[in-house]
C-alpha cells in the first residue's frame, strides 16, 4: 500500500470518528448552552483549520461566484442550527440519520430547481429511501415530535 493510500485511509477513519462523536458531544452540552453558541463553536474549530490550510496553499481556493457561496453558507448554517436544536428533542442517532437524508431531497428537487431529469435507475432507490423515512416515522407518526421534524427539515437544507 502506498503512503498516500495509508494517509487517505487514516484521514477517512479519523473524520468518521469525529463525525460520529460530535452529535453525542453536542447532545451532552445542549442543555448547558444555547444552540447558537454551540453552532458558533462547532463552526469556529473547522474554520481555524480551513483558514490555516488555505493560508498555506492559497492556490486551492478560488471563488468565482461570491453570492452563490454566501447563499450556500446561509443554507448550511440553517441546516446546522436546525440539527443542533433537533438534538434537544430526539436521540442523536435518529437526528443524524434524518439530517443525512439530503441526497433524497437533492433528487426530489433536481427537476423543479435545475430541470434535471430523474431516470428510472434513480427513481426506484428514491422510492425505497422515502419508504425508509416513512418506516422511521411510522410508529410515532401520530405523535410526531419536534426533534424528528427539525432533523428532517435540516436534511432539506
Amino acid at each position: 500500500m502506498r503512503d498516500n493510500d495509508q494517509k487517505a485511509i487514516t484521514l477517512l477513519i479519523s473524520a468518521s470518528l469525529i463525525f460520529g462523536i460530535v452529535p453525542s458531544l453536542i447532545k451532552l452540552i445542549n442543555t448547558e448552552l444555547p444552540a447558537a453558541e454551540i453552532m458558533f463553536f462547532r463552526s469556529l474549530i473547522p474554520f481555524i483549520f480551513i483558514t490555516a490550510f488555505l493560508g498555506l496553499r492559497p492556490q486551492y481556493f478560488k471563488v468565482t461566484n461570491w453570492p452563490l457561496i454566501a447563499f450556500r453558507g446561509l443554507i448550511g448554517s440553517i441546516a446546522v442550527f436546525l440539527y443542533i436544536i433537533a438534538l434537544n428533542y430526539t436521540k442523536a442517532g435518529m437526528a443524524t440519520l434524518l439530517n443525512n437524508t439530503y441526497p433524497i431531497f437533492t433528487v426530489i428537487l433536481a427537476y423543479p430547481v435545475l430541470g434535471e431529469k430523474v431516470g428510472k435507475r434513480v427513481l426506484v432507490p428514491l422510492l425505497v429511501a422515502i419508504y425508509g423515512i416513512y418506516l422511521l416515522f411510522h410508529p410515532s407518526l401520530a405523535q410526531l415530535n419536534l426533534g424528528l421534524a427539525l432533523a428532517l427539515i435540516s436534511g432539506i437544507f
